[in-house]
């Protein structure tokens, strides 16, 4: 698999990231592991698919990449509201009385 960036220690890394929250006014120690939490969750966020984002991190199992993805309450709303499609769909057929 070709990586998506190019790769430099945890050491520089962290060491950029200091810098960079540092600049940024940040006022929680940024690290390449939090680097990753965050690219995980918004990639999620975004629409990415979670299958794509193991390949991505190099996970060998799904698994571990679950462990890393977190969903926020607004994700979670907009995916439950694809159904909402379905109901309108329906009622409209029905002539607005609803699809039940």
């Amino acid at each position: 698999m070709r990586k998506l960036f190019q790769t430099f220690s945890d050491q520089y890394m962290n060491r950029l990231l200091a810098r960079i929250g540092e600049a940024a006014g940040v006022d929680f120690k940024m690290t390449t592991h939090t680097a990753r939490h965050t690219f995980e969750t918004l990639f999620i966020e975004l629409g990415g698919d979670v299958v794509t984002l193991k390949d991505y991190m190099g996970h060998s199992k799904l698994e571990t990449t679950m462990k890393y993805v977190h969903i926020s309450e607004r994700r979670k709303k907009e995916q439950i509201n694809v159904f909402d499609k379905i109901f309108q769909t329906a009622s409209a057929e029905k002539g607005g009385q609803g699809a039940a």
